[in-house]
């Protein structure tokens, strides 16, 4: 059986909070030991959270295929160039594409 990346993950963080919140009952209750077993049981909540969010950004997205007109994006691209301060006065853009839309999918 093969577990999600996010239940992977959370199995030790849990095994670990399980085992802080055992060795923190049998001790005094306002000894420093008592105050750090706290704070680790604080800390594996936020590794939890980043885990989690990591493996929500890093996981991989469903492709949406749809058509593009390429003329168009041309069109913008060489506006953008126009305007760009890399280009020149005396240098000349001209934009020659053909009249009828350029659809790719992409």
């Amino acid at each position: 059986m093969q577990l999600p990346l996010r239940t992977k993950s959370e199995i030790p963080l849990a095994a670990m909070r399980g085992s802080i919140q055992m060795l923190r009952s049998e001790m005094d209750g306002d000894s420093s030991q008592t105050e750090l077993m706290e704070s680790s049981c604080e800390n594996r909540i936020d590794s939890n959270r980043i885990i989690t969010n990591f493996l929500g950004y890093a996981r991989p997205r469903s492709i949406i295929s749809s058509q593009v007109d390429v003329g168009e994006l041309l069109h913008q691209t060489f506006a953008l160039l126009r305007h760009s301060p890399e280009i020149l006065e005396t240098q000349n853009i001209v934009e020659e594409l053909p009249k009828e839309a350029l659809f790719r999918r992409s």
